[in-house]
């Protein structure tokens, strides 16, 4: 017995008792039965992330908004996390969605609502003739251009007529408008005949008119002078 107490000391009992708590408590948790540890049984804080089996957390197991942004670490969550339809538009914030962040094509005319896009949202210039579908390219008026003619200044007992016609038919343009108009001091008798296209064929080629002097006397000092609006068709 002496030789015993020679041996006991506060170290060795210390040690003791510890690896008796161990053994016994390594005893307990095998002789649990499956589900005996409640939420309750489980201080807070406890169970860390590094105590949790990959995979270990599922969906079901998550409460609704119990995942909220601040919970998600910056690149967790990817395009590939993300179901067709699952970010709508009420839950984006204003200005999420910019221009850099949309791939090129990404937005056609499908995904757009009626009157989404107007002036204030198309660049000067943005809006070329390749981006014009053909029927509407058609419609246009493109490269106008105008042509006037005169006649003389002089008097005359004869109408005078003059043609502003459109440039050389190698352009394609066709006149889309047009008049005329007497110029000079004393005009009063001077009357206009006749204004109107020009036609070659079926395509109008410029403008024509006449104007005429009532009096017939030719004493007048008059001009007539004629105005063609061209454009290619």
């Amino acid at each position: 017995m002496n030789q015993l107490r020679r041996h006991l000391s506060v170290a060795n009992v210390l040690s003791g008792i510890a690896l008796f708590v161990a053994l016994s408590g390594a005893a307990y948790a095998a002789t649990l039965a499956p589900n005996s540890v409640k939420t309750k049984s489980i201080a807070n804080n406890a169970v860390t992330a590094k105590k949790l089996h990959k995979g270990a957390v599922t969906t079901p197991k998550i409460a609704k908004e119990a995942v909220i942004a601040a919970k998600i670490a910056q690149g967790n969550v990817g395009s590939t996390q993300i179901a067709d339809g699952g970010v709508r538009s009420g839950e984006l914030g204003g200005g999420v969605v910019t221009s850099q962040k949309l791939k090129d094509g990404a937005v056609t005319s499908s995904k757009l609502d009626g009157e989404a896009v107007n002036t204030a949202q198309i660049k000067n210039g943005a809006v070329t003739s390749a981006k014009l579908s053909a029927t509407v390219f058609s419609q246009m008026v493109k490269n106008v251009s105008y042509v006037t003619g005169s006649s003389g200044p002089g008097g005359s007992t004869e109408p005078k007529t003059i043609t502003a016609e459109c440039t050389p038919s190698a352009s394609q343009k066709q006149v889309i408008g047009g008049g005329a108009r007497i110029i000079g001091n004393q005009t009063k008798d001077i009357r206009l005949i006749e204004s109107g296209p020009t036609f070659k064929g079926s395509n109008a080629v410029g403008w024509t008119a006449s104007a005429i002097d009532n009096t017939g006397a030719g004493s007048t000092e008059w001009t007539l002078q004629v105005h063609a609006i061209c454009a290619e068709l």
